[in-house]
């Protein structure tokens, strides 16, 4: 049996919209670097939320 783990990614655990706002800046806004966005990168290099 296959499992579907659901991360919700808006800013309450991890600091999400700081990340993808630096990526798009670098990568531009397009829809090539949505659907390439580097996921493993984000979750690895990502500060936890602290409030």
């Amino acid at each position: 049996m296959n499992k579907v783990i659901y991360i919700d990614f808006d800013g309450v655990l991890v600091d999400t919209p700081k990340f993808i706002n630096e990526e798009l800046k670098i990568n531009g806004n397009s829809e090539e670097t949505c659907k390439n966005f580097p996921w493993d990168y984000f979750l690895e290099n990502t500060f936890v939320i602290d409030k």
